[in-house]
């Protein structure tokens, strides 16, 4: 029935909300390749099912931005146009964290096929970065 109406429901994906919040943010290139970095290491983790999409990917930039120092890694501005609260992310991103960066340091790499992927010049060879 919907296809003969032609109305296609889709799925909205941590990766568009992050785009979205890139552009909003006017991300350099190497915050943008962090956040993906983590945004494509956290998917893959059970425990960070419990995030909304959106919480994930604004976590995600918001980690992006305070590993490369940004001075204000979320904005008043941000915050009125997406509804999240710098406060609100901090616990994903001390998730994001802990789960992608912290227990992938340690030399076993269990993320290995991320970390080769984000170690090319393509994405500034952020995952070898940390």
């Amino acid at each position: 029935m919907l296809t003969s109406l032609q109305f296609s429901i889709h799925f909205t994906s941590p990766y568009r909300f992050l785009e979205r919040f890139l552009t909003l943010k006017n991300s350099n290139e190497t915050e943008k390749n962090f956040a993906l970095f983590m945004l494509e290491g956290s998917l893959i983790q059970y425990p960070m099912l419990a995030y909304k999409p959106s919480e994930l990917s604004a976590s995600c930039l918001y980690l992006a931005s305070k590993l490369c120092f940004s001075k204000e890694p979320w904005s008043n501005r941000m915050a009125s146009i997406t509804t999240l609260q710098e406060k609100t992310l901090r616990k994903c991103a001390k998730d994001i964290y802990e789960i992608v960066l912290l227990n992938n340091i340690d030399g076993s790499k269990k993320l290995r096929a991320v970390f080769s992927k984000f170690s090319s010049q393509k994405f500034g060879g952020v995952s070898t970065k940390i």
